[in-house]
């Protein structure tokens, strides 16, 4: 069921737009954005896609983390 829901999120997330790259791991999602600046508004709509789609009680802490990736924080490829 969790892989599941990964997927789901990761797919969400990626339709967004202004993504350059998305890795699901142990349950914490790592994106690398276009823009800094886009980092609430992507974790905004995630959070409602939480909430509608998949566990209407989710909020901030999702039980899935949100971690914006700039670089060279991650050197190896995601």
């Amino acid at each position: 069921m969790q892989k599941q829901i990964e997927k789901r999120i990761q797919t969400f997330v990626e339709g967004l737009g202004g993504i350059t790259r998305s890795e699901m791991m142990n349950g914490t999602l790592y994106i690398k954005l276009d823009k800094e600046s886009d980092c609430d508004f992507i974790h905004t709509e995630l959070r409602d896609y939480y909430r509608e789609y998949i566990n209407p009680e989710g909020g901030v802490n999702m039980n899935l983390s949100l971690i914006h990736i700039s670089e060279p924080t991650r050197p190896e490829r995601i």
